[in-house]
């Protein structure tokens, strides 16, 4: 029951959000639909309890959106009309994105929320830069701050509301050695430290990519592993925007997706390859299924942070764990059940994400994913024979994997055909093959050479050769695709609802 109730706040939430344009078009909506549970209650078509449940929930939806962000007052913060430089001081509180020449941070100024002229939350861009700087660094800038500015183009992508839905008030730039002052490292903070230290180890992986990869790679290797998409040369994502595999240029659902699946795939597989007395005495207390779910965790969630834990990677994570809890549990069979509760929690966390594009795509990947694990995982008892050969064993992987990656596939093209517009009839081959290298084998290969400077402090990639081998041969291939044929269909924009010109016309 837990899907429809979910179902039933998220129409809420879309309600809510359209009531300021359509008050009475959707308040008699609402009441049709309390009529018509009525009568199907008096007709025992559904049940009393289904039916009040149902409507509660998409009653509380309208009401939460409405008190969580339409109720949500803030101070505004108002541009400098006289041009004038202002010198604030602040802590960085997100991960650095770093690019060829300019480093992006995210400040939290250090005065009060309320105080006249000054944002709480700064978008810094620094270009040119002395130094490294990493997330708790506390620093000093002298800037003329600015409003984020939206598009012109209608339904085009809106930075303005991309800004805001993350809390930045303000941007600004700087540029030169002397742009940004550091004052304080995060290590002296004990809770900045913990992230100063994880943001230090992606500045480690990325200065020892620099010094072993060449272009494109590069560019590539920084997007998967570490978050940075400074570094991606514009012709290559052109190349995988014509052939529909622009999404793994970052770090989205099927990434996390892909990842928590090889590593739960082959902890359960070492595990049921124990010796029988071993697994007949673990198996009175835990089950290999449950061994590969815990042993999950650690390595997805590591990933995620290293990534740079941006707003859509945290909330694939979310939905990861959520589908590694119901195997721990044993609701194998009820793997909607518990990513349910993960759109139920990140919504109640962030209504607006709802309409945001990543998490949508994010969100129906994992599905995707999940629903191929409960129908390739369904019990303990399928698992097939220790005896089974090498040759059928391998058989079995590519036809599943292929089976989850066109899955994603299809379950994502009628969204990105809505947004953009596009669809890329060579997105639905090339994905069934680009989407298990990548996950499979690029991000894994990636993640154990990023432990190399981690581990010993090295400025160089262990197997960058292999490393640079693999993704210029991936690259390659892409680009091969679209040279075969055109990879994309452009698509009209969709017409206007009738349903929407009734609702103009009731209001």
């Amino acid at each position: 029951m837990l899907p429809s109730l979910t179902l039933a706040f998220t129409c809420g939430l879309v309600v809510g959000s359209l009531i300021p344009y359509f008050p009475f078009s959707l308040s008699l909506l609402l009441f049709t639909i309390a009529i018509g549970l009525s009568i199907l209650e008096v007709r025992q078509r559904v049940a009393g309890s289904d039916a009040t449940a149902g409507f509660c929930c998409l009653l509380l939806g309208v009401i939460y959106w409405i008190v969580a962000v339409e109720g949500f007052s803030k101070v505004v913060f108002v541009e400098n009309e006289q041009n004038l430089l202002e010198t604030l001081t602040g802590r960085i509180i997100a991960p650095v994105q770093q690019a060829s020449d300019r480093l992006l941070m995210v400040v939290k100024h250090d005065g009060e929320i309320a105080e006249p002229g000054r944002p709480r939350l700064i978008r810094l861009t620094w270009r040119m830069p002395e130094r490294l700087l990493f997330e708790g660094d506390r620093v000093r800038f002298r800037a003329k701050l600015g409003v984020p500015s939206g598009t012109l183009n209608p339904g085009g992508f809106d930075y303005a509301t991309y800004l805001e839905r993350q809390g930045i008030e303000a941007v600004a730039t700087v540029t030169g050695v002397d742009g940004v002052e550091f004052l304080e490292s995060g290590q002296a903070s004990a809770w900045w430290s913990v992230w100063n230290r994880i943001d230090r180890w992606r500045g480690s992986i990325r200065l020892a990519a620099l010094q072993s990869l060449s272009q494109p790679a590069l560019g590539l290797f920084l997007g998967i592993i570490v978050g940075d998409r400074g570094f991606l040369d514009a012709e290559l994502r052109d190349q995988f925007m014509v052939t529909g595999t622009v999404h793994l240029l970052s770090i989205s659902g099927s990434h996390l997706g892909l990842v928590a699946l090889l590593v739960f795939v082959s902890v359960r597989a070492a595990v049921l390859r124990l010796p029988q007395a071993w697994l007949l005495a673990m198996s009175r207390t835990i089950t290999a299924t449950r061994i590969a779910a815990v042993a999950t965790i650690v390595p997805v969630t590591a990933y995620a942070f290293l990534a740079g834990a941006e707003l859509a990677t945290v909330r694939s994570l979310v939905m990861v764990l959520t589908t590694l809890l119901a195997k721990w549990l044993g609701y194998d069979q009820r793997m909607f059940h518990a990513l349910a509760l993960a759109a139920m929690v990140i919504w109640l966390h962030d209504p607006q994400a709802l309409y945001d594009i990543s998490f949508q795509l994010s969100f129906l990947s994992v599905c995707a994913i999940a629903a191929w694990l409960s129908w390739s995982f369904p019990s303990e008892e399928a698992e097939p024979s220790h005896h089974a050969t090498a040759l059928a064993t391998g058989m079995k992987w590519s036809r599943d994997v292929g089976v989850m990656s066109a899955a994603v596939t299809l379950a994502t093209t009628p969204f990105v055909a809505f947004y953009f517009n596009q669809v890329s009839w060579l997105g639905l081959v090339t994905n069934i093959v680009a989407v298990p290298l990548m996950g499979l084998l690029l991000v894994p290969l990636g993640l154990f050479a990023g432990l190399g400077p981690i581990m010993s402090g090295s400025t160089v990639l262990p197997w960058s050769s292999l490393l640079q081998l693999l993704i210029d041969w991936f690259i390659e291939s892409i680009h091969s695709c679209r040279g075969y044929l055109e990879g994309s269909g452009t698509l009209p924009p969709p017409p206007s609802s009738r349903c929407w010109c009734f609702m103009r016309v009731w209001e």
